[in-house]
């Protein structure tokens, strides 16, 4: 049960403070968290901040952001800023989000529109194709498996959207998908010294094949067989249908639901699910268009008086996005940070 609801008085700061002293306890083992206890320090991480934030929706309708963990990282200025937040009615948002309509096309969020702009200014580089491996361990059967994959994708519908740009209007719709497969690639065959590098170039290869986001399912895989008792599901998705709390939480979880369920022939026990993402996304829209005009005079004002200028690098721009990078460990001293 929520601590607030329409009808209830705002909570006392202690009320929200306790709530959150809950949510350290959940993630961190922290029975008796000290006021001091710093979100990151704790072990938190991103995934881990979209999950509090979502919480923090569900029991006090108000939305933070990421941001707002990392400059609010303890219970008591999370805290604080949640009772700011709850008395501000510019950042209330409501506890249940209307059904869009399904009749037409549907509007993309803005966050949306970005991601189809960046998708199809790169389409040929993948760089918002998003991957995960599930480590199924032995005795897979493979037909529930493919079952509950199938079933994942019909009960989101997200993974079910068609993006059209082409008339100059952005709009989505949902589509039935028709079943899909999961192919089956034997790397065992492969010594067992080299066989994860040779399974490893096949998947970077598979996951880099683009999307056509006109045409969904938006998401793939197919099963890896590494050695007897040890079989891996292979996913990607594009970023449009997923994000990371789904694909690394969400996704494991349901999937497996699915499986038991239908490899024991039992009910599915999984919640139905109220609202989607092209819910979400046409209420984000229509927030968005409400407070464009105050918005954009903001920024006027602003940056009223500034010129475009060039920021300097240490390397010159060659015009072209390039994906390649690498990883580089370092630390910096305490003074620093």
């Amino acid at each position: 049960m929520a601590i607030t609801d329409k009808n209830a008085l705002t909570p006392s700061f202690e009320a929200v403070e306790s709530w959150l002293s809950g949510r350290w306890e959940h993630f961190f083992g922290a029975r008796f968290p000290r006021d001091n206890d710093d979100f990151f320090s704790l072990g938190g991480h991103s995934l881990m901040a979209i999950r509090l934030i979502t919480k923090v929706h569900e029991e006090f309708a108000t939305e933070l952001s990421i941001a707002d963990i990392v400059k609010h990282r303890t219970r008591s200025t999370l805290a604080r800023l949640i009772m700011n937040r709850m008395g501000d009615a510019s950042t209330q948002v409501p506890q249940s989000i209307p059904e869009a309509d399904r009749s037409n096309p549907l509007p993309l969020s803005p966050t949306q529109e970005y991601l189809l702009f960046e998708s199809l200014l790169n389409a040929d580089q993948p760089i918002y194709n998003e991957v995960a491996t599930l480590h199924l361990g032995d005795d897979v059967d493979m037909r529930p498996l493919e079952q509950a994959f199938n079933a994942f994708i019909s009960r989101h519908e997200a993974f079910r959207m068609a993006f059209e740009w082409e008339s100059g209007e952005l709009n989505q719709e949902v589509y039935p998908v028709g079943p899909v497969t999961l192919p089956i690639e034997d790397f065992r065959g492969y010594p067992a010294d080299d066989r994860e590098n040779h399974a490893g170039h096949f998947a970077s290869k598979w996951s880099s094949q683009p999307f056509d986001l006109k045409k969904p399912p938006l998401i793939r895989a197919f099963v890896g067989l590494y050695s007897q008792s040890d079989t891996r599901l292979h996913v990607v998705a594009h970023h449009l249908a997923i994000d990371a709390y789904t694909l690394f939480d969400i996704l494991p979880k349901e999937l497996w639901a699915l499986y038991r369920a239908f490899r024991h022939n039992q009910p599915i026990d999984l919640p139905a699910l109220r609202i989607q993402y092209p819910d979400i996304a046409a209420w984000r829209k229509k927030q968005a268009l409400s407070n464009a005009p105050e918005a954009l005079a903001y920024w006027k004002r602003k940056l009223s008086g500034y010129q475009p200028f060039e920021l300097p690098g240490d390397c010159p721009n060659m015009g072209e996005t390039n994906a390649a990078g690498a990883i580089k460990v370092f630390q910096l001293d305490n003074e620093l940070t």
